[in-house]
């Protein structure tokens, strides 16, 4: 996922609500255990690999998660963007958060990948209705990665503030915006510009928009997991809340995982139960 870092410390774990050790105990403390392994991490992270140079360009507006991941995703696959921030920072409300639970040193070092994705940024500039329309008429595709229907997006797309919630598209040709769905929760606003940046790349590749797209987002899954006999356990507690699991915590935490798969039928199978 992209801006680790800052995913990692912020994000509000909705996947911890359907764990299936919610069953027996507690749910697995996922968002702790990610920050723990960001923090952490041994060695550089891994470069970004970008794509070949495409021609098309795209014009994201905000720098919220939601115009951040659209711009990272987009530049890695090698369009030419550009990002426009009303104010003189990215980040959006990333910057009202706690500092102590995200350190402003960490927005600055994980934004700073965009210049080295080659993203060209607009700061102090606010687009209106009017700059919408010249946006438009530059740039083969714009992105509103604004907060979800807040007074810009409903300005800027007037009576047309319709959002398709499966391909972030609107009624105007070539505009994508995030879904107005009323939730910006910090994960479902990264994965709201992921699915835009999907859209959009494939709308200019002139391909579907909607084909083989059923595993995105939320849905139900079919796996079945048999928790009987699982021990009852709860949440591995921090001694140290502001700076998260040290190491014995996190393996201890990381050991209630259930390994979530179903094996029904391995169970009984009496070949692989005799020769493993």
């Amino acid at each position: 996922q992209p801006f680790p870092g800052i995913i990692g410390r912020i994000c509000d774990h909705p996947c911890e609500d359907v764990c299936k050790r919610k069953e027996v105990g507690t749910s697995i403390a996922i968002s702790a255990l990610e920050r723990f392994c960001v923090q952490n991490q041994v060695g550089k992270m891994a470069k970004a690999m970008i794509l070949p140079p495409k021609s098309q360009t795209v014009a994201v507006v905000g720098s919220g998660l939601r115009g951040l991941t659209a711009a990272y995703d987009l530049a890695k696959k090698g369009y030419k963007v550009s990002l426009f921030e009303k104010v003189d920072r990215l980040g959006g409300n990333l910057w009202s958060l706690p500092e102590d639970r995200l350190p402003r040193e960490v927005i600055v070092e994980e934004l700073s990948v965009l210049n080295r994705l080659n993203v060209q940024i607009e700061l102090n500039h606010e687009i209106t209705q009017q700059d919408l329309v010249k946006l438009q008429e530059d740039y083969d595709v714009v992105y509103l990665g604004l907060a979800e229907k807040s007074t810009e997006v409903l300005g800027l797309l007037g009576n047309l503030a319709y959002v398709d919630p499966a391909t972030c598209a609107t009624q105007i040709l070539g505009l994508f915006s995030g879904a107005l769905l009323g939730n910006d929760s910090p994960i479902k606003s990264v994965a709201d510009g992921r699915k835009a940046a999907v859209s959009i790349d494939r709308f200019l590749q002139g391909v579907s928009l909607t084909g083989s797209r059923v595993g995105e987002g939320t849905y139900e899954t079919k796996l079945y997991v048999n928790t009987k006999g699982f021990a009852s356990l709860p949440v591995v507690t921090m001694s140290r809340e502001t700076e998260g699991y040290t190491r014995e915590e996190a393996l201890q935490e990381a050991g209630r995982c259930l390994n979530c798969q179903c094996l029904e039928c391995v169970k009984a199978c009496k070949y692989m139960d005799h020769y493993g």
